[in-house]
């Protein structure tokens, strides 16, 4: 789709939907503030597509001359909310991380554990629902069993009786079969921006294929690291943007889509493959580029990141997207049918249009 095909409302979503916007971009959005959006369609987008922190980071950089007064300090409270929050998790992040160091078992954060600190570096700007990491399949009970003894218990949270409802044993397996994951850990938290804390342990990186072999040879490839000064593991700069594609990828194959009809796709995760390429990549940088491409082909995911490039391509404008899709070589797939960014059943999803 075009950008003229945009309502307002979505064409600020859009551009607002990454960390640093340039002198340019800051005019044009601006302009759209002036003329004055529907503030309810603003809000209801960017939380669905979960950018509502750096929404508001880019709007509070007007005053009140540009945005309604009101409008403006309901975005700082949430700026400031997400913020405490994420504090929150990763105290938590740091309990668990000294357990699994001193369980043995091979790990890795994923996601917002990793990308929150050392690629937005900002807690305020990137919301994180979960915490999520990468295990080896045959530590699985190792990992529930370390879960178990921190007063985690396997199942969902109840918000109106602030309860855990524990899994049944046929959500378990179904998690562990269709998703590559464990039935998510939950825990009940006393502070007030943070009801109740989960742990989401993935095994498998690349769930379209069922390939558990990714994810043990990937951490077999860890990096010692820290986070918030905590010693952790972390999974190889080339395999974390590799998980962070296969990850979307997954989520926007048919056969993985929810009832919701691709209820899971948002622009966050467009996001998180955009800013990561920007802070970690040189795609000058021939050496890195191959070690890419190679790494792509040796984990048969390479229509993965052309899938994620291409989409970022059609939602960003980006120029140096082409040059990565050309690194890539796109193969046949009998299992999956990806939504891409040129259908608009894709926008549809993500700004909660009626079809």
């Amino acid at each position: 789709m075009k950008n003229n095909e945009f309502c307002l409302e979505e064409r600020i979503v859009i551009l607002c939907s990454r960390l640093n916007l340039s002198t340019e971009q800051y005019d044009e959005l601006k302009e759209m503030l002036m003329v004055g959006p529907n503030w309810g369609e603003v809000f209801k987008i960017a939380v669905f597509n979960k950018t509502m922190g750096l929404v508001s980071k880019h709007i509070l950089h007007f005053n009140t001359t540009v945005i309604p007064g009101l409008i403006r300090r309901e975005l700082l409270f949430m700026n400031l909310g997400n913020r405490e929050r994420n504090k929150e998790m990763f105290k938590e992040l740091a309990k668990v991380l000294e357990l699994l160091n001193k369980s043995g078992i091979k790990y890795s954060p994923l996601k917002g554990a990793y990308l929150i600190p050392y690629v937005y570096k900002d807690y305020s700007v990137r919301l994180s629902n979960d915490i999520d990491i990468l295990i080896r399949h045959d530590e699985v009970e190792a990992a529930c069993k370390v879960m178990i003894d921190a007063g985690y218990i396997m199942g969902k949270y109840d918000d109106p009786t602030r309860t855990i409802v524990p899994a049944r044993r046929a959500e378990d397996i179904y998690w562990k079969a269709q998703m590559g994951n464990i039935h998510p850990f939950v825990k009940i938290s006393e502070n007030p921006f943070l009801d109740f804390l989960v742990i989401d342990f993935a095994f498998d990186v690349d769930p379209v294929h069922k390939n558990l072999k990714i994810a043990e040879d990937m951490l077999d490839n860890v990096v010692q690291t820290d986070i918030d000064g905590t010693p952790a593991k972390i999974i190889c700069p080339v395999d974390f943007l590799i998980q962070v594609c296969t990850h979307l990828y997954k989520e926007a194959c048919a056969r993985h889509a929810t009832k919701e009809t691709y209820s899971d796709i948002n622009l966050i995760k467009f996001c998180d493959v955009r800013e990561l390429v920007l802070a970690q990549w040189d795609i000058n940088d021939k050496v890195a580029m191959k070690l890419l491409s190679a790494r792509a082909r040796w984990h048969n995911v390479e229509n993965a990141l052309i899938y994620c490039f291409e989409c970022c391509q059609l939602i960003y404008g980006d120029d140096f997207w082409a040059q990565l899709i050309a690194l890539l070589t796109k193969k046949e797939e009998n299992n999956a049918s990806p939504i891409m960014a040129d259908d608009e059943l894709f926008w549809i999803s993500l700004f909660r249009r009626q079809g």
